[in-house]
């Protein structure tokens, strides 16, 4: 069974439901940056520009993040920008 790239969106999407963004913040970011990527990728740039501001806003509140989630975030955002 292949999966096309809006069964990627769909199953993203279901996933951050499961994802508490005050008891996993930096989970929650990740999966953000994720999404992201995949509607970038679809063509969808004003839903991952919402995306991109959320895990902006999530980072600004947390002290001593990752930089893996840093990377995360930072890598979409560039992306983003660069479209």
């Amino acid at each position: 069974m292949i999966l096309g790239p809006s069964d990627t969106i769909t199953f993203l999407v279901a996933l951050l439901k499961r994802i508490s963004r005050d008891n996993a913040p930096e989970a929650y970011v990740l999966l953000l940056a994720q999404l992201a990527h995949a509607k970038m990728i679809l063509g969808d740039d004003e839903g991952a520009r919402v995306d991109i501001e959320e895990s902006s806003k999530v980072i600004d509140t947390l002290d001593g993040v990752e930089t893996t989630v840093h990377a995360a975030y930072y890598g979409v955002a560039a992306d983003y920008y660069k479209v």
